[in-house]
């Protein structure tokens, strides 16, 4: 995961950028950064008070943990593809750009999927082990495409620094569903492979993550 480095310009201490959040009083955005490279203590700091100009970044820190966030931040730089900042609601032409390219990854998979799944079918002296990997080969592509799109999404949004922890308390809530009926009659999708919320099921609560925004804040108002 990359971070990016940050020097104090008057005392000159390095620190380490490592997310954002808000106060719980008055749920005031806030950075979050500790001290680098010992990590021997953790700040906290009103948002727009560490963007002012007293910090200088300087650089990125990889520590080495695969974060696909930071490649999509690198391609959309890379290609002048702005996220929302504040983080908030895409244009109308931006997203129905994100939705038909999401729709389209998933196409693929699908084909890929099921030709692959169609080899598989045929008697067995007529199966082609080549064309299976090949189709198998598509359809991890087309996942990871999918997937590159998808954090693209959630980059354009300007939900890159709060996303790991919607990931965790959406997975946290989804842990707590239990397994479709056999027959999936409790489930809407009708379907016993799916997972489904038990009586007393509490859903993730994100609203603290997405505070920081501001509606006067859009691409329509800059443009």
């Amino acid at each position: 995961m990359k971070h990016k480095l940050y020097r104090h310009i008057k005392s000159g201490n390095i620190y380490r950028l490592i997310g954002a959040g808000n106060m719980e009083a008055d749920m005031a955005a806030v950075a979050i950064y500790t001290d680098h490279p010992n990590n021997e203590r953790v700040w906290v700091r009103p948002h727009l008070e560490f963007f002012d100009g007293r910090f200088q970044c300087i650089g990125d820190w990889d520590d080495g943990v695969f974060d696909p966030l930071d490649d999509i931040e690198a391609f959309h730089t890379k290609f002048d593809l702005d996220a929302q900042h504040p983080m908030g609601a895409l244009d109308p032409e931006v997203a129905d750009f994100r939705r038909k390219f999401l729709h389209e990854e998933i196409e693929e998979w699908d084909w890929a999927q099921k030709a692959a799944f169609q080899e598989t079918t045929r008697p067995v002296l007529d199966r082609d082990q080549a064309e299976y990997t090949h189709q198998l080969e598509k359809a991890l592509d087309g996942l990871v495409d999918l997937a590159y799109v998808l954090f693209g999404t959630v980059y354009l949004h300007g939900f890159k620094d709060v996303f790991a922890e919607a990931w965790r308390r959406v997975h946290d809530a989804n842990m707590q569903k239990v397994r479709a009926e056999l027959d999936g009659s409790d489930s809407k999708r009708g379907s016993s492979l799916d997972v489904v919320k038990p009586a007393g099921w509490e859903p993730p609560v994100l609203t603290d993550l997405v505070e920081y925004n501001d509606i006067h804040h859009s691409h329509l108002d800059r443009a």
